[in-house]
């Protein structure tokens, strides 16, 4: 009975250790509430920002650059239409601004999640470390124009070092963009007591395999 418990706890860890994902991530949350994807996570809906352009500003621990044009905060269509909550969003001015960036000014994060709504062409978003690498580069497919069930983009990594995100585009599109979530928690990493316990799980499997061998020349 010890034995098998000793290699049943030894799986179970590894299993465990085994669970780290990354990439990109996209889905439906009609409320808007994107904590329920980024559990913990920072949530910067531009309720405290005043109405206007902006060539940059920041907002709860992010810093927002429009790339070719200025980035507008604005209450129009918002909470009915283009995946937009609450009092206020921000879009890239009517479309004329085609890229935009947000920096995290906390350091690294290793999750985010944003609405993003009224896509007619495809966007591509691509995530930076601090020394300006690639890190994850994803093409949205296009999306309804008037859809508002919560549609949202995202990229999760197995470790915190997305410094910066590109949003971008070449054909005028007029886009929303709201709520946008964040953590610097590392996802489904183990803690480093629990690869302390993986190595208690492989030496049980070793003393057990000891013992196994010692019986059945006994």
């Amino acid at each position: 009975m010890k034995l098998n418990v000793l290699w049943m706890a030894g799986l179970a860890i590894i299993t465990t250790v085994g669970q780290a994902q990354a990439g990109y991530i996209n889905g439906n949350v009609a409320s808007g509430n994107l904590t329920t994807v980024i559990s913990g996570g920072t949530v910067v809906d531009f309720e405290s920002t005043a109405l206007g352009l902006y060539p940059g500003f920041a907002a709860s621990g992010v810093q927002f650059n429009g790339l070719g044009g200025g980035l507008r905060v604005s209450s129009q269509g918002t909470g009915g239409i283009y995946n937009t909550r609450d009092r206020a969003h921000l879009q890239n001015d009517f479309g004329v601004t085609p890229s935009f960036e947000f920096i995290f000014l906390g350091g690294p994060v290793s999750q985010f999640a944003f609405l993003f709504g009224a896509l007619n062409v495809d966007w591509t978003m691509d995530a930076f470390d601090s020394a300006n690498n690639l890190l994850e580069s994803y093409t949205f497919q296009s999306t309804p124009f008037a859809n508002n069930n919560g549609e949202y983009f995202g990229i999760v990594r197995g470790t915190a070092d997305i410094s910066r995100v590109l949003l971008s585009q070449d054909s005028g599109d007029w886009v929303q963009f709201d709520n946008l979530t964040y953590s610097g928690t590392a996802a489904a990493v183990p803690e480093p007591a629990s690869i302390a316990m993986w190595g208690l799980g492989a030496l049980g499997l070793t003393v057990a395999a000891r013992r196994r061998r010692a019986i059945q020349i006994a």
